[in-house]
């Protein structure tokens, strides 16, 4: 049970991925826009101000494009192999994190990064990073339980 005193909450289970040397928590992820993927590798990243996906996984999801006049400009993230990648703004309708963590009207950065390499996600397959902007301010990960709970922002 989450502590008390946070109000509302949303829980999904996680697993983890061992990824050079270290382990990351993975959740399965769904990403919605004009149209729906679902089964994509998520990697909860509290380490990252902002949430990433795949260019296939935003392809297939069909991603809405920022309302003109408040576009957000390209961002640049490198990775741990020093690598550069230009990350383009998109929103989507929702994103769901395994099968009980709905979000809706997000806006998820776009761009192939290296770490779906190390999950083990070929370059076809959907790859989502899931930064602090979705997660929120308040998490708690339960590892008896293997379950992430999200509390109301």
């Amino acid at each position: 049970t989450p502590p008390g005193g946070f109000g509302e909450f949303q829980s999904c289970a996680f697993r983890h991925a061992q990824i050079a040397g270290g382990s990351l928590p993975i959740a399965d992820a769904a990403l919605y826009g004009l149209s729906s993927v679902e089964g994509a590798t998520a990697v909860l990243d509290t380490g990252s101000p902002v949430s990433i996906a795949s260019k296939s996984f935003a392809a297939g999801a069909a991603l809405f494009e920022e309302i003109e006049g408040s576009e957000t400009p390209p961002l640049v993230t490198t990775g741990a192999d020093g690598k550069a990648t230009q990350l383009e703004a998109r929103i989507a309708a929702g994103l769901r994190l395994g099968t009980g963590a709905d979000f809706m009207q997000q806006r998820i950065f776009v761009g192939d990064l290296p770490m779906a390499a190390a999950c083990g996600v070929e370059p076809s397959q959907s790859f989502l990073l899931v930064g602090m902007d979705v997660l929120g301010k308040v998490i708690t990960f339960d590892l008896r339980t293997r379950t992430l709970h999200l509390f109301a922002k």
